[in-house]
């Protein structure tokens, strides 16, 4: 385990938010506390953006102590939803675990390491009010973690297996991109969390397991994990969090700039209070005059900053999402508190630009200090 600032990946390869014992919580719109300044008018309008992210929510995740998850998502809307199955790219790599431990973090990811034989975009449906069961395994290949990536036939992490103790706190989190499958047929995509339930029994130590004689195979997406991290977060009591992206390669790094649909919605930001977590993620639905590949690059062993405003619009959180000229959340601004626990996610898919440019991709996190 890393100290903080850690590094904590999550790649999705083909991708695109509490005490143990208490309630499996995604904290609501309406359960956190925020200011009720008010913001401009348009705000009252209700968007089909607003409608998607209202619409799913975690209602029930469970954790044993050997690394296993039990997840049910819930349709909360009046008439069925889709979700992406999990045997196909689109639906394949899309749960992060992160795991908070005596003030460390630890961020687990899934991978697509196999070949789809049929890949085709098809979903299943759940009935309005019905929920659907998902299952992790995070010792069970197709997950990174600890610095490392297992493929599919692979158990653990680098020789080692991730065992949760009762005091961790353990947030899961579904992270689906928009993509215009998505859009023909109607799929449900945005960002929802929730913290987990840690369950009683024993873990088994399998620290010394092997990886079937595979350990020496290095994944590219492990070494793109290893490369860059977040640095120096802050968080401040109005909203906004400032940071630095850290290349800790010897080489130059390539990162998106956010002036592009490629770069603009590429950060979330988790807020656990009183050990109910809420989501926050930057809202896809923009206009670009120019809308080109662009990137920064960062030298070796250089650092970039970078400033988030929650309440600047471009957003989605407390149930609505802002456009550019907008600010808060349905008339209500977000405020950091002292004692939140304040997590922030740098999740930037595999595209063909990004390969055909060698732009890092993948998904980074670290806590924030509230100031």
């Amino acid at each position: 385990m890393k100290t903080l600032p850690v590094l904590l990946i999550l790649l999705g390869v083909l991708s695109g938010c509490v005490a143990a014992k208490k309630p499996s919580t995604g904290l609501g719109a309406n359960n956190m506390d925020v200011h009720a300044n008010s913001t401009n008018s348009s705000d009252s309008f209700i968007s089909e953006r607003d409608t998607a992210i209202n619409s799913v929510k975690i209602e029930k995740a469970e954790a044993t102590r050997t690394g296993d998850i039990t997840v049910q998502i819930l349709n909360l809307s009046k008439k069925r939803t889709k979700l992406w199955e999990d045997s196909n790219s689109w639906g394949a790599g899309r749960w992060r675990v992160l795991l908070l431990r005596r003030g460390q973090l630890e961020t687990f990811f899934q991978i697509a390491s196999q070949i789809f034989t049929i890949n085709r975009p098809t979903f299943n449906e759940i009935a309005a009010g019905g929920r659907l069961e998902q299952k992790l395994h995070l010792n069970g290949g197709n997950w990174c973690g600890l610095g490392h990536c297992a493929m599919f036939y692979e158990h653990g992490f680098g020789g080692t297996n991730v065992t949760f103790e009762p005091t961790d706190t353990v947030i899961v989190i579904y992270d689906v991109p928009a993509t215009d499958e998505a859009g023909a047929k109607s799929v449900w995509h945005g960002v929802i969390a929730a913290t987990a339930n840690i369950q009683d029994g024993k873990a088994s130590d399998r620290s010394s397991i092997r990886m079937n004689g595979n350990e020496k195979f290095v994944l590219p997406v492990e070494k793109s994990i290893n490369a860059l991290r977040i640095s120096n977060a802050l968080a401040s009591r109005t909203g906004f969090v400032t940071l630095q992206l850290e290349n800790f390669s010897q080489g130059p790094l390539k990162v998106w700039k956010d002036s592009n649909s490629w770069g603009a919605a590429c950060w979330r930001v988790l807020v656990v209070r009183n050990g109910r977590v809420e989501t926050f993620c930057q809202n896809a639905d923009q206009d670009f005059t120019k809308n080109a590949p662009t990137f920064n690059e960062i030298p070796g062993g250089g650092r970039l900053e970078q400033k988030l405003d929650l309440n600047g619009g471009n957003w989605c959180g407390l149930g609505h999402c802002t456009r550019f000229d907008q600010r808060g959340f349905g008339g209500k601004t977000m405020s950091f508190e002292p004692n939140d626990t304040v997590i922030v996610i740098y999740d930037v898919p595999a595209t063909d630009e990004a390969g055909a440019k060698s732009v890092w991709h993948g998904v980074i996190a670290a806590t924030a200090t509230v100031q």
